[in-house]
Parts: C-alpha cells; sequence; structure tokens
C-alpha cells in the first residue's frame, strides 16, 4: 500500500506535468485519470482541492474534462466529511466556473459538486453547511437557466437535472437551509419542469 509520502510526490509529479501541458490529445485524459489513483488523506486531500479546480477550470480538452473533474471528487468528498474547510479561492472558482459561459466547463464543474454532494449525502459538518450555502446560488441558477428553455439549454438539460437531484436531496434533507422562501420556490419549479415532460 502507498504511503501518504509516496502518494504526495506523485501527485506533485501529475500535478507538474498537468500544469507544463506537456500530453495532448487523448494522452491528456489518460494523465487524468492518474489522478483518480491516488486515494484519499488529509495532505493529498488538500493538495487537490487547492490546485485541480484551477486546472479544470483552464483545461481546454473537452473529453479530458470530465475524468479530471470525476478525479476531485473523492478528495472533495473526504474534505467534507472530515469537517476540512475549503479554502475561500477555491469556493469562488467553483462557483464562478459553474456559471462559466463555456457550457463545457460550467457542465464540469456542475457536476462535480453535485456528485459531491449526492456521494456526501448529507451536511451534518460545518464545511458541508458553508460550502452548500455557497454554491446554492449557483445551482438555483442552473435550474433558473434549463426551466426557462429546457429543450435548448447551452450546455442541455443536465445541469438543472443536477441541480434539482442536489436540492430536492442534500439540501432539503439536511434541514440546512430550514423552510428559506427561495428554496420552496425551486422546489415548486421543480415540480412544474417534472410536469412539463411527462
Amino acid at each position: 500500500m502507498a504511503t501518504d509520502e509516496s502518494k504526495e510526490a506523485a501527485l506533485t509529479e501529475l500535478l507538474k506535468l498537468s500544469q507544463a501541458g506537456k500530453a495532448i490529445g487523448p494522452d491528456r485524459k489518460i494523465l487524468y485519470s492518474m489522478f483518480s489513483v491516488l486515494s484519499t488523506s488529509a495532505h493529498v486531500s488538500s493538495v487537490m482541492i487547492k490546485s485541480v479546480p484551477a486546472l479544470l477550470a483552464k483545461e481546454a480538452n473537452e473529453a479530458a474534462l470530465p475524468t479530471l473533474a470525476s478525479s476531485l471528487t473523492p478528495h472533495l468528498v473526504f474534505h467534507l466529511r472530515e469537517n476540512l474547510p475549503v479554502p475561500d479561492q477555491v469556493l469562488k472558482l467553483i462557483v464562478a466556473e459553474m456559471q462559466n459561459s463555456k457550457p463545457v466547463i460550467r457542465r464540469a464543474f456542475v457536476s462535480l459538486v453535485g456528485e459531491t454532494f449526492w456521494t456526501l449525502g448529507n451536511l451534518t459538518t460545518t464545511s458541508a453547511a458553508l460550502v452548500a450555502r455557497t454554491v446554492f446560488t449557483a445551482f438555483e441558477s442552473s435550474l433558473k437557466s434549463v426551466a426557462t428553455n429546457p429543450l435548448n439549454a447551452s450546455a442541455g438539460p443536465l445541469e438543472g437535472y443536477v441541480a434539482a437531484a442536489v436540492l430536492l436531496g442534500p439540501f432539503s434533507r439536511s434541514g440546512v437551509f430550514g423552510s428559506s422562501p427561495v428554496l420552496l420556490f425551486l422546489l415548486v419549479l421543480i415540480s412544474l419542469i417534472l410536469c412539463h415532460f411527462r
């Protein structure tokens, strides 16, 4: 089994290769799949959370984006489950990219955050509740965007489905948002959208 020191060394080398832009085309996806081999730990997950979102936001290879985003999910889940703080600049970046004008980047970040909360399942830690409150407006925006034009949304309806799943699942079950009028409005909006597709 790999020690934390060997995982840190591997992560450092993978980050250097990724940031240098040496791998192109399909090699980029292979490089990013190597990140998913790194198991979670306080230090490795912390470095992943500080480094990978910026890398994800700048990635131009559409095929490699989901691979990179999914490699970050277990580390973000670990961070939130262990009640470790997510740095403010990372949270700001995540929220900004969840509303990016490029559909492929926006979809990657919405999927990353959605998968994180779906896997986490609850908001029992202070860190999870803080991140949920921070990304709530981005999910709200995604849902409204898809609700106004479900068939012609620029990134497709995926963002709306992810937002609906997270809002109806972990967010509503947690009680963190109480009986927020915005959450109630979104729940009504979701039910209207679902009726539209029946």
